[in-house]
């Protein structure tokens, strides 16, 4: 009698900077095609369009709860275009959408906006929403795939350096494996974050 495994559910940010690279569809796809599991949730970054919401910070008196509601709005942006490069990726609205298996980019627009466990400030970006994700499904995994990669494996590390926002190491439950990857570099191998 074969005893059937536990589901895997792995949480990968898509960063947003990654968007401006031609190869992300194929580098993507291959990334999920060569490591297998029951469902891969993917959460895509903000990229320059969150970059001109920084840039208007600066300028205008406008509130860092602006801020976060309108970075989150054009997330919903880039998350349908990471749909339109990987065709075969559908978006989901809401994680209580999400299927037990299969491949999908999480709009999560809507459940942050009720969501009270992150805090409305640039000290959260994507990463800190993919960690608080990661969470909630109570994900096997949680990866990063950047344009980059840290010389160091010490999360803590990658917060003072700018690899990941201020909040994350709050909210990254440090028991899930995490895994950076650098997705600008084909064939780059994952660094295991400790």
């Amino acid at each position: 009698m074969t005893i059937p495994s536990a589901a895997t559910t792995r949480v990968v940010k898509v960063g947003g900077s990654l968007l401006s690279r031609p190869e992300l569809g194929q580098r993507l796809n291959h990334f999920l095609e060569n490591s297998p599991v029951d469902r891969n949730v993917i959460v895509v970054g903000g990229g320059s369009l969150v970059d001109t919401v920084r840039k208007w910070h600066e300028t205008y008196p406008v509130t860092e709860d602006w801020c976060h509601r309108t970075s989150l709005r054009l997330m919903t942006e880039t998350a349908r275009l990471l749909s339109e490069i990987c065709q075969q990726l559908t978006i989901v609205c809401e994680i209580a959408s999400v299927p037990k298996q299969g491949n999908v980019i999480l709009d999560c627009q809507r459940d942050m906006l009720t969501w009270e466990s992150l805090e409305a400030s640039w000290r959260v970006t994507s990463d800190s929403i993919a960690a608080e994700i990661a969470n909630r499904l109570s994900a096997t995994e949680l990866w990063l795939l950047k344009s980059g990669s840290p010389e160091s494996k010490f999360i803590r590390e990658w917060a003072s350096e700018g690899w990941v926002d201020e909040c994350f190491t709050q909210i990254h439950d440090h028991r899930r494996p995490l895994y950076l990857l650098n997705m600008a570099v084909g064939d780059s191998l994952p660094l295991r974050g400790d």
